[in-house]
């Protein structure tokens, strides 16, 4: 933190409580726009949550449970694609975490034509706005039903 508030307030014109008023406004807007990111990949109105089996396997294979339990949100808009280092292609970024963000977008449009080929779903939002709807959607069904979360059937 030293960087970040001793140093502004030596060389910049503003007073120390200033300063420390932008740094915690800058750290909760920044906090804010991960957190919704990162929800909204996760925990969608479409959400589904595999079961382990008895002996704590899951039913399905890494790569289904990947596509299955997370979802895509405005992989066509370039400036979130760049503004959230690719993390709006979240499905290939769990697929593939050691490929560098950059082909991101390509990736995610071949996972769109394998999964259409191969009849999996695959799951994306047109907008960000669209996935906090979806993440809001979400906790409102849950919210008002008594059943269980669902769980993926193979």
């Amino acid at each position: 933190m030293d960087d970040y508030f001793f140093l502004p307030t030596l060389l910049l014109p503003f007073y120390s409580h200033q300063i420390l008023l932008g740094f915690v406004i800058f750290h909760f807007c920044t906090s804010y726009t991960v957190a919704m990111a990162l929800i909204s990949a996760h925990i969608g109105e479409h959400s589904v949550y595999s079961e382990p089996n008895q002996n704590g396997g899951m039913p399905q294979s890494w790569v289904r449970h990947q596509i299955v339990t997370t979802c895509d949100f405005a992989t066509h808009n370039k400036l979130i694609t760049n503004l959230f280092g690719g993390f709006n292609h979240h499905v290939v970024h769990h697929l593939f975490p050691n490929i560098c963000h950059i082909h991101y977008p390509n990736l995610t449009n071949i996972l769109v034509e394998t999964c259409d080929e191969f009849g999996m779903p695959y799951y994306s939002n047109s907008t960000l706005f669209d996935a906090v709807k979806s993440h809001l959607k979400f906790l409102k069904i849950r919210s008002v039903r008594e059943e269980k979360v669902p769980y993926l059937e193979i």
